[in-house]
């Protein structure tokens, strides 16, 4: 009787205890998950035309460094610049969620960026990434997004 309420009070403790699990994706999910995937592929080749197929013509955000939201132009702009000063950036990333309704998406992710500067320096920098992405044909497009360092 008393392994019955050792082990009845066990699974009672363990119960309360947060879990964490990866989402499982149903295809549209995956789909918008994939174009978050791109995002970091295209950032890691300094591919400019790639990662900007990612964005919406009528995208804003507000990434964290900048002091007021940005257009897709302004982001155009800042990964051109960063590609002519010769940085090298790698990415990792680890999905928290992806919602989608309809022809809507959000994906929340955290991003872990690695850069090494032309001149030899490193730095590495996490951030918390929110997009909303819209079905736009047959791909999705970032048309909002915000960042914040993550701590």
């Amino acid at each position: 009787m008393r392994i019955i309420f050792a082990l009845l009070g066990l699974s009672m403790f363990l119960g309360c205890l947060p879990i964490a699990h990866a989402q499982e994706l149903t295809p549209e999910q995956q789909a918008v998950w994939e174009r978050e995937q791109a995002y970091c592929r295209h950032m890691q080749n300094n591919d400019l035309e790639g990662y900007m197929s990612l964005w919406d013509e009528q995208f804003a955000g507000w990434p964290q460094h900048d002091a007021a939201p940005v257009t897709k132009s302004d982001i155009r702009q800042e990964v051109a610049n960063e590609i002519k000063a010769g940085e090298k950036q790698t990415c990792n990333s680890a999905l928290k969620r992806v919602n989608v309704l309809g022809d809507v998406a959000a994906t929340f992710y955290v991003l872990e960026i690695f850069t090494v500067h032309k001149d030899g320096s490193k730095l590495s920098s996490k951030y918390r990434i929110t997009h909303t992405w819209r079905k736009s044909g047959k791909d999705w497009k970032i048309i909002a997004g915000m960042s914040s360092l993550e701590r």
